[in-house]
């Protein structure tokens, strides 16, 4: 169970290199984990009106929605952190990528 959560959509995916754009895998800060092998969540939010542009700032985020997310993020690390150690999270992770790279130990 990622989240029981009612108050926000929580969609998996963007982390297809076959979706092109739409894979988010490397687009952000975590690309510098994926490219050292280190295991990362990443969460995003769909473009907005705002998005990269200089009204992109705190005054104009939606703070229900930030406050419902925040809480989203923190619940589907819990469930993760409840029901898969970081090494079966890292070999998921490999197998959904169909990843040839060697699984590393940490």
């Amino acid at each position: 169970m990622i989240t029981t959560r009612t108050d926000i959509k929580v969609s998996l995916g963007h982390d297809d290199p076959k979706l092109g754009h739409d894979d988010w895998t490397n687009q952000s800060d975590q690309g510098a984990f994926n490219a050292k092998n280190i295991p990362f969540l990443y969460f995003g939010v769909e473009d907005h009106k705002d998005y990269h542009k200089a009204s992109d700032e705190y005054s104009t985020i939606t703070k229900q929605f930030f406050s419902h997310a925040a809480s989203a993020v923190l619940d589907v690390v819990k469930n993760i952190d409840k029901q898969t150690g970081l090494q079966q999270l890292l070999k998921n992770k490999m197998i959904m990528m169909d990843n040839p790279r060697k699984q590393q130990k940490f």
